[in-house]
């Protein structure tokens, strides 16, 4: 990194950094925040000593993620670095208690017996204490399982907009830009919206909500729970909207030529390979799938002139 920012740049330095970037999807994801967590770094440069030192400490000491990100904290002294740096992915993943990568989908066991399943690319804090089970969505979407507490001390799953409570049962909640959704699958779950009154929700209703407004209650399809069985489920879908979906479980761009966009998609796919899934829509819309990079693949019409 230090020889790309540098110049001259050399073109075998720019050749060996994209072979680099090519040979494992990691190399790509940890470039991104590399460039990013730089960028809000710079702010550190008058306390260089404190930074290296959280930064750079070695696995072996018992300096763990959390005392990293205190001793950066300490080294920007207002607090600016932390709070910018938030919502980063990198950021939420460092602080989280526990997280999912992009395109795997984590079980977790918490200490009252209840059950966390992370879908792709989420991030979650817990806190138990004598008076509530707190649960804090991060970043992406969640199925929790509550387990009836003998202390009874009810369980709250919190997003930017707002929290859900319960005593047990089964819901999914999913932190989208702005907004949240909330599905419940079994069991009466209360929705507190930040600036609003509780809402009930009912096994087998879903709605989605912001701090200030509830949408309307919508039955939970098999399509929206689909996730959870490790398949992602399509009916009269447009093109567009299931590649969006489906981005969110592989790394890189995915996307289709606007022509494409409103091809209507069916039928059930396993997450497992989105790949696979990539070339059975090849064949079934009869579509080319092209790819420029391992990390940049279109959907486009297939030149009938070849």
């Amino acid at each position: 990194m230090i020889e790309l920012q540098t110049p001259p740049v050399s073109a075998g330095t720019v050749e060996q950094w994209q072979r680099w970037l090519q040979q494992d999807p990691e190399h790509a994801r940890a470039w991104q925040h590399v460039e990013a967590f730089t960028e809000r770094l710079s702010g550190l440069a008058n306390h260089a000593p404190i930074a290296h030192a959280a930064l750079t400490a070695s696995p072996g000491t018992s300096l763990d993620r959390r005392a990293v990100l205190k001793a950066l904290v300490l080294a920007v002294g207002t607090g600016t670095l932390a709070w910018s740096c938030r919502n980063t992915p990198l950021w939420q993943n460092l602080s989280a208690d526990y997280h999912s990568g992009v395109g795997e989908q984590r079980n977790i066991a918490l200490a009252d017996g209840s059950q966390l399943l992370l879908n792709t690319d989420s991030a979650v804090d817990v806190r138990f204490d004598q008076a509530v089970r707190q649960l804090r969505l991060l970043r992406g979407e969640v199925q929790v399982q509550v387990a009836v507490d003998r202390a009874l001390r009810p369980f709250r799953a919190q997003t930017e907009q707002g929290w859900v409570e319960a005593a047990q049962g089964r819901f999914l909640l999913r932190q989208e830009p702005g907004y949240s959704r909330l599905a419940v699958r079994d069991g009466v779950v209360t929705l507190y919206p930040e600036r609003l009154a509780g809402v009930p929700v009912e096994a087998g209703q879903q709605l989605m909500f912001t701090r200030d407004q509830v949408g309307p209650l919508r039955a939970l399809s098999e399509a929206d729970r689909a996730w959870t069985d490790g398949m992602l489920m399509a009916s009269d879908m447009p093109l567009g909207q299931f590649l969006q979906e489906l981005g969110r479980y592989r790394r890189g761009h995915l996307g289709c030529a606007r022509s494409l966009a409103d091809v209507r998609v069916a039928g059930t796919y396993p997450l497992a390979d989105t790949d696979r899934i990539l070339q059975t829509l090849g064949v079934t819309l009869g579509v080319e799938v092209r790819r420029f990079t391992p990390y940049w693949v279109t959907l486009e019409p297939k030149n009938t002139n070849a």
